[in-house]
């Protein structure tokens, strides 16, 4: 029933017996449900940071300070800091870099 938590439902042993498949199935999709939310609340805080062109920028964005406020005792918090430290923080403070000069870069020029 779409209107039970998951966590309910195992809670029950009458309907979901320890090593059912009922009861596997019911964890895999709590799971999967969880992973989906996860990655989902990860981009919708971490895209708007992408388009920015400068850590300034970057850091006074509303989703910036939503991110710096998330607890790091929670998955979200302290995964999405770890994102943020190694994916958007770089690819922000490259946006303002001078692209170094490489063969390829002299064969396109030509």
């Amino acid at each position: 029933h779409p209107s039970i938590h998951p966590s309910q439902i195992l809670l029950d042993e009458k309907q979901a017996p320890k090593f059912s498949w009922f009861r596997n199935a019911v964890l895999a999709r709590s799971g999967e449900k969880s992973t989906m939310i996860y990655y989902m609340k990860l981009a919708e805080t971490t895209i708007p940071l992408l388009k920015c062109n400068s850590l300034e920028e970057l850091s006074a964005h509303d989703m910036f300070q939503k991110l710096k406020s998330a607890s790091k005792k929670e998955n979200f918090g302290y995964y999405a800091g770890k994102y943020y430290d190694q994916v958007v923080h770089r690819l922000v403070s490259k946006k303002n870099e001078k692209p170094p000069d490489t063969p390829g870069k002299a064969i396109e020029d030509s």
